[in-house]
């Protein structure tokens, strides 16, 4: 059974969880977002860019995407620069798997503030486009050298492993807290008898004077010199109250 403060954390959890899954699908490199297109064979990015050196990224490699089982896939690209030079241009190639096809894009602003592109690709399995600029195209080279697509993260797969091991140490914790509670009361308990037989042991000790008689062998608590019964004079002796209920 889960306790009340396992169940108060596990909204957390879920938290941390949905934002643990969006940030391992996040890469480090920097791209036109509004380029990106995931996973498909007929792609369209309708696009201005200022003047400066882009690329133009056709991934079959599936690091971005995240679907790392990939084939062989033929693409075709036509390039429309609206208000550029060259105005139209066109190539194919036959993409392997984990491999990406790079189109370098130059941009000469002259008269123009910005040059307006249309890049349609098609290609015969699913890819994923995206558009970047000099330093992120570096930074992607990078990362997707230094990715091994043998062992792809399962983030769902590490989610569970965290999720789990919370909820167990969540179970641990209730156990342990139904132990503490249990343990106070015979604490309690204990310390009780002690008292109890430490009172017992004052009382043991408390002494009282009496008036001891050898000729009777009895104890007088009236202050007096002489036995009642047989004259004899009194001796004054100290008793324990142990003693006293001996006899």
């Amino acid at each position: 059974m889960i306790s009340v403060n396992t169940r108060k954390i596990i909204p957390v959890l879920l938290f941390l969880i949905i934002f643990f899954n969006n940030s391992v699908s996040l890469k480090a490199f920097d791209y036109e977002i509004s380029s990106l297109r995931e996973e498909l064979t007929d792609i369209s990015i309708d696009i201005s860019l200022e003047e400066g050196e882009y690329h133009l990224v056709i991934d079959n490699t599936g690091y971005v995407s995240g679907e790392y089982e990939r084939e062989d896939t033929f693409v075709s690209i036509e390039i429309f620069a609206l208000n550029g030079d060259p105005e139209y241009v066109s190539d194919s190639k036959n993409l392997k798997a984990h491999y990406y096809w790079d189109v370098p894009i130059t941009t000469d602003t002259f008269l123009f503030f910005t040059i307006h592109f249309v890049f349609n690709i098609t290609a015969s399995n699913p890819i994923t486009v995206f558009l970047t600029d000099e330093q992120g195209f570096i930074d992607f080279e990078e990362e997707v050298t230094n990715f091994d697509f043998r062992e792809p993260i399962d983030a769902f797969l590490i989610i569970g492993i965290i999720l789990g091991s919370f909820i167990v140490l969540g179970i641990l914790a209730g156990i342990i807290e139904k132990i503490r509670k249990k343990n106070p009361k015979r604490t309690i308990h204990v310390h009780r008898e002690e008292e109890e037989t430490t009172k017992t042991q004052k009382l043991e000790k408390i002494s009282t004077i009496m008036y001891h008689c050898s000729q009777c062998n009895e104890d007088n608590l009236t202050a007096s010199k002489t036995c009642q019964k047989c004259g004899t004079k009194l001796k004054k002796v100290k008793r324990d109250l142990e003693e006293l209920e001996e006899i």
